[in-house]
């Protein structure tokens, strides 16, 4: 039987540790194309 309660707990709590080192990527790639963008100016 499955536990959808415990898929949701499963899955927040996975979110939750994936999330910032995802936030941190796109924020160090959105950065390094800023860069790039204010250099060709």
């Amino acid at each position: 039987m499955k536990n959808p309660i415990g898929e949701k707990i499963l899955l927040v709590v996975g979110w939750v540790a994936v999330s910032p080192f995802v936030i941190r990527h796109y924020v160090i790639e959105g950065f390094k194309w800023l860069v790039k963008k204010a250099r060709r100016k």
